[in-house]
């Protein structure tokens, strides 16, 4: 083509060409050339996204990026699962997204179209029978311009009509990104209408024309005629969806301009930039060294005195070894000289240069340095990446468009209940000081748990079922909680039962056995003193303290306490303790009485002892009789 004509530099003095030639008069810093079509640069721009690392990531970043979930709204679960088996699964649409949105912004084009499944069917014209092509493939072959087939019902080999027999069926359905180099746009300036012709390629062509059996059964009889005729094919555009760039007014509107086009002159030039670092890389990193017998003086020239030969023979054989063992030390009986030449290609790199024209590249593709390199926060370039964030809303909406394009023609198709839809909110990044302010409305009531959450990228719905859920498992849990806490507590009470009623058990055995004691020592005592009762064991086991009728209370407590002089000390205790939890107040005159009691006791026994038979000894000045 005219546009990919080698253009040669001249000599600003004389004019004459250098022969130093650019692939197109278009790379030329100071030519202001211009393809006639953005066709004509669709070779370059496939090119250097296949070439140039930055344009690749770039384009990458442009088209992943702005991509989010697509969420199927339908009241009929049946409806949306189907659609999300089909988008999902059977069309896997997130990854046609994907490069619908590379064509986009490396050729600033993008064609699809929805491949609605098909049979070819060939009809013998001798007796009308019809065979599928694609499962009959030994009895026909193509010729390029006609279907020749040997007839299975009369065996006739013939030419047969061919014809294409749609059906629906929704695991067959494919969706197709067409080359925006083989696609022309028609565009008509008057009514702002678009007509779209598709042009085989040459290598599709071969294959038609060699008869390939299974690209011929598989393509539709409209191409493969339009190969026969060699003319394009329009194509309906219903079932054609064209994503663009916008662009200035110009004759080639109907296409859209690529978003590389305004760097690749600096793609170009930085591409130069890196060939001339690559020659220093090459011939001046590594130098030249030169060894040479060194002179020691005007009379001492070496040249005259060793023979050079073997001054070279014994040089070589100690570069050797030094190569072989870099720890190895030569002895030479002579001088050697050695020159360094070049070397000096690290002082005469690029690199900034290259790092410069790299910038340049990624600023005129719209995008910010940073996010490339790496060396800004998120607040220094936010008026950067606002405007960025502003292209992809807009990449959005095509998106958008493409969703309802896809969904509206297939359910025609096939006759299914149409799915709503949304998109996922897009956000660039997580901005702290948004959300910190979206928090801090929500806890003033100006805005909803719902509208925060989606800030979030959270689905509200979702989250009130996970936490209604989650408050279902604590109750639960707290409920099993209790339930085994009581369980718990219950076990502890019976064993705490059972442990008191062994220990009322033990203790009767023990007021029986002080019952029984008391009786042997005090006949008829089980009763209390005469004129008292004080049932002990028996029934109750208790004491009341209750007199006869006619019998002075004020002699009670002395004879409990006479009675209790009597028994041993572990039983005395038991009957005290029973008597304070009783009748608190006899309790206390008991313990006076039974005091008083003991003190006589003691006395009674100091009285007892008798008197010591050595007498003290005496006093001066007192009488010597002791009476």
């Amino acid at each position: 083509m005219e546009e990919f004509r080698q253009s040669l530099t001249r000599s600003p003095v004389t004019n004459a060409e250098r022969g130093i030639s650019y692939p197109s008069p278009f790379f030329d810093i100071s030519s202001t050339y211009l393809p006639r079509t953005v066709k004509a640069l669709f070779q370059w721009c496939k090119f250097y996204f296949w070439t140039n690392p930055l344009i690749a990531s770039i384009c990458q970043k442009l088209s992943e990026y702005p991509i989010t979930d697509i969420i199927l709204e339908s009241n009929d679960s049946n409806v949306k699962e189907r659609w999300e088996w089909l988008l999902f699964n059977q069309l896997q649409y997130r990854l046609f997204e994907t490069g619908m949105a590379l064509d986009y912004h490396v050729f600033g084009n993008a064609f699809a179209s929805i491949a609605f499944p098909f049979r070819k069917f060939l009809t013998c014209a001798a007796c009308g029978e019809s065979v599928d092509a694609l499962d009959n493939r030994k009895i026909w072959r193509y010729g390029g311009d006609r279907f020749l087939l040997t007839c299975p019902k009369c065996k006739t080999h013939g030419k047969a009509k061919a014809e294409d027999h749609y059906h629906r069926s929704a695991g067959e359905i494919r969706l197709i990104r067409w080359d925006p180099s083989d696609i022309e746009v028609i565009y008509q300036e008057q009514s702002g209408k678009a007509f779209y012709n598709y042009s085989p390629p040459p290598f599709f062509r071969a294959d038609v024309m060699a008869g390939k059996k299974d690209v011929v059964a598989t393509t539709p009889q409209a191409i493969l005629e339009a190969i026969r005729l060699n003319r394009p094919v329009r194509l309906n555009e219903q079932n054609f969806y064209h994503m663009k760039r916008t662009t200035i007014a110009n004759p080639d509107r109907g296409m859209g301009v690529p978003v590389i086009f305004p760097v690749l002159k600096d793609v170009f030039y930085l591409q130069i930039l890196k060939k001339a670092q690559e020659a220093l890389s090459i011939g001046t990193i590594v130098p030249l060294r030169i060894f040479f017998p060194q002179a020691g003086g005007p009379m001492q020239d070496p040249i005259t005195t060793v023979p050079l030969v073997e001054w070279r023979s014994q040089l070589e054989y100690e570069l050797r070894r030094f190569r072989y063992d870099p720890l190895y030390t030569p002895i030479l009986p002579f001088p050697v000289g050695h020159q360094l030449i070049g070397g000096e290609g690290r002082a005469l790199l690029l690199s900034q240069e290259v790092r410069v024209w790299s910038e340049q590249v990624i600023i005129g593709m719209g995008y910010p340095p940073s996010l490339v390199f790496g060396d800004v926060t998120w607040q220094g370039s936010n008026v950067a990446l606002r405007m960025l964030e502003n292209t992809f809303l807009r990449f959005i909406e095509l998106r958008k468009r493409m969703l309802d394009w896809a969904i509206t023609n297939i359910s025609s198709w096939l006759q299914w209940e149409k799915v709503d839809y949304h998109l996922k909110p897009f956000k660039m990044a997580d901005d702290m000081a948004r959300s910190s302010r979206g928090i801090q409305l929500n806890q003033m009531g100006k805005i909803s748990d719902r509208t925060i959450l989606g800030e979030c990228d959270y689905d509200a719905d979702k989250e009130q079922e996970l936490l209604a859920e989650e408050q279902r498992d604590r109750l639960e849990i707290a409920k099993k909680q209790a339930q085994s806490t009581a369980e718990m507590q219950g076990e502890a009470m019976v064993v705490q039962a059972r442990y008191q009623a062994q220990a009322q058990l033990e203790m009767q055995q023990v007021q029986q056995e002080a019952s029984m004691e008391s009786s042997v020592q005090t006949p008829g005592a089980i009763g209390g003193p005469q004129g008292i009762e004080v049932p002990y064991g028996g029934h109750g086991g208790m004491f009341t303290g209750v007199p006869k009728p006619g019998m002075d209370a004020r002699i009670v407590p002395n004879k409990l306490a006479q009675q209790l002089q009597g028994m041993t000390p572990e039983t005395r205790q038991v009957y005290l303790q029973q008597l304070q939890a009783q009748m608190p107040e006899t309790y206390f005159q008991v313990m006076k009485a039974l005091t008083s009691q003991q003190d006589q006791m003691v006395n009674q026994q100091a009285w007892a002892k008798p008197n010591p038979q050595v007498l003290p000894p005496r006093r001066q000045g007192t009488s010597s009789q002791q009476t």
